[in-house]
C-alpha cells in the first residue's frame, strides 16, 4: 500500500500527534488499511472528498478546478507568513464582541441549567458547523462562547491540521485585539477544500485538511486493531 510521505506524515499526526514513524505499529496499520480496501483493491473505502471521488476509477482523471487536491499538503513554507500578515493587517478580524444581557430573558435556555464548565466542554468538542448551529439556536451558548479564551482553544480542537496557527498562537506575538471567533470563521472559509479554488497560497492547506479528514476515518480502525 504505497502512499506519499507527506500523506503518511499527516496520518502519523492524526494517529499519534507527532511524525515519528516508530510511534505506530506498521503491521497493525497494514491490517487496518487492508480491511478498508474496496473490492478491487484499488483504493480504500474512505471519503476522500467529492472532487477526488469523481477522479477515482481504473485511471485517475484530471479534473480542471480540482487542482487543490494534488497540491503538496505539507510543503507550505509561506503559510505562516500569509496567516500572520492577514491577522495583523485585516481590521475586520478586530470587530469587538457584542455584549448580550441574559437577565430576565424568556424563554430560558435548557443549557442554562447546566454548569457553565460542562457546557463549555460540550461546545469545545463539537465540530465547527455543529457549534455554529448551536450558537444560533441558543443565546446562552452564544454568550458563554463569545470570549477569546474559548475560541483560541477551539481553533486547536477544531483545526488540528493547521499546526502553523498553533505555532503562531504559542509565540504570543499576534495582535492583542483580535476577535478569535472571527479568526476561526476566516480560517474555516479559506481552508475549506472547494472546487474552483485558484489562490495558490491556500490550496496546499485545503488539501491537507482534506487528507486529514480521510485519516481521521482510518484512526478508529487502527486503534481497534491495536486491541
Amino acid at each position: 500500500m504505497p502512499f506519499h510521505w507527506c500523506c503518511f506524515e499527516i496520518l502519523l499526526r492524526t494517529l499519534t500527534g507527532g511524525i515519528d514513524p516508530d510511534s505506530i505499529k506498521p503491521d497493525v496499520l497494514y491490517d487496518a488499511l487492508s480491511a478498508m480496501c474496496n473490492v478491487s483493491g484499488s483504493a480504500l473505502q474512505l471519503d476522500y472528498g467529492r472532487d477526488v471521488a469523481h477522479a477515482q476509477g481504473q485511471y485517475w482523471q484530471c479534473i480542471p478546478g480540482a487542482e487543490y487536491s494534488v497540491k503538496h499538503p505539507t510543503n507550505t513554507p509561506a503559510l505562516s507568513t500569509s496567516i500572520q500578515a492577514e491577522l495583523q493587517g485585516n481590521d475586520n478580524l478586530r470587530t469587538p464582541y457584542t455584549k448580550v444581557n441574559l437577565k430576565d430573558r424568556q424563554p430560558k435556555s435548557p443549557f442554562g441549567k447546566l454548569p457553565v464548565e460542562m457546557v463549555d466542554k460540550i461546545c469545545s468538542f463539537l465540530p465547527g458547523d455543529s457549534l455554529k448551529a448551536l450558537i444560533e439556536a441558543s443565546l446562552f451558548v452564544q454568550v458563554i462562547t463569545q470570549e477569546n479564551y474559548f475560541w483560541k482553544r477551539f481553533i486547536q480542537y477544531d483545526m488540528p491540521w493547521l499546526w502553523e496557527m498553533q505555532t503562531l498562537q504559542a509565540r504570543d506575538d499576534l495582535p492583542p485585539d483580535l476577535n478569535y471567533k472571527l479568526v476561526h470563521s476566516w480560517l474555516d472559509k479559506i481552508t475549506t477544500p472547494e472546487y474552483g479554488m485558484n489562490d495558490s497560497a491556500w490550496m496546499g492547506i485545503a488539501n491537507r485538511r482534506r487528507i486529514w479528514n480521510a485519516c481521521e476515518q482510518v484512526a478508529p480502525k487502527y486503534f481497534d486493531s491495536l486491541g
